[in-house]
């Protein structure tokens, strides 16, 4: 008796199955209806897999690109300097101070704070070993230009020069500043 039961649910399943199967097979009850629901299914597909193929192609191209940029910028970056500044006194100010900061926003240089944040920057003792000219140097944790200006301590158009700035081209320089020449060989 229950394996008859068994059977018998058995069976009503199947033949549930069987109708449910048999539906999906003539929905589509013409055969135009049937190719072109393939031609559809065929040009979706190959119209996806071109987006695809041309996507990734353009996202292998764009890596490419920027890993060539950044290589090419990693070969010409400087990561740190010491630098050298020879400023030549040519007004015969009794004291030559220098105010600078490192990149266009001026931004001090750490362990020359107080040549940016002081009224007139950082007071320089002339050069023993060249007459005339007040030296400094600055070792900097960064490639950013320095730009800054010397002065007698006062402000005004006899007590200050113009500003100046030092492309960083390297992990050492020695500049020489006369008016408002920056070079690096010396005058």
């Amino acid at each position: 008796m229950k394996n008859k039961n068994i059977l018998k649910k058995t069976a009503k399943k199947s033949i549930s199955w069987l109708l449910i199967l048999g539906m999906l097979i003539t929905l589509p009850q013409t055969p135009g209806a049937v190719s072109a629901a393939a031609a559809g299914l065929k040009t979706e597909t190959e119209t996806v897999h071109a987006e695809e193929v041309e996507t990734e192609t353009e996202t292998v191209h764009a890596e490419e690109a920027e890993t060539e940029n950044a290589t090419v910028h990693a070969e010409n970056a400087v990561t740190k300097t010491d630098l050298t500044v020879h400023f030549k006194n040519e007004n015969n100010w009794d004291k030559v101070y220098v105010k600078f900061g490192a990149g266009d926003s001026w931004a001090a240089v750490k362990n020359f704070e107080y040549c940016k944040n002081y009224d007139y920057g950082g007071l320089l003792k002339e050069n023993s070993k060249n007459k005339g000219w007040y030296s400094f140097k600055v070792e900097k944790d960064d490639a950013l230009d320095l730009n800054g200006l010397f002065n007698a301590g006062a402000w005004g158009d006899d007590n200050q020069t113009e500003n100046f700035k030092i492309e960083i081209t390297s992990e050492t320089m020695e500049v020489w500043i006369t008016g408002k020449t920056v070079s690096e060989e010396k005058p």
